[in-house]
């Protein structure tokens, strides 16, 4: 199981739905970063 989580989740990327964006960045929860 902690393999897993060292290959597998550890590395992934954090995201959200657009709609989400302004709201978090209008709390401080996020800084922005590319659209990708």
């Amino acid at each position: 199981m902690e393999e897993d989580f060292a290959f597998e989740v550890a590395p992934a990327r954090t995201f959200c739905f657009l709609s989400e964006v302004e709201m978090l960045k209008e709390r401080g929860l996020i800084k922005g970063g590319p659209f990708r």
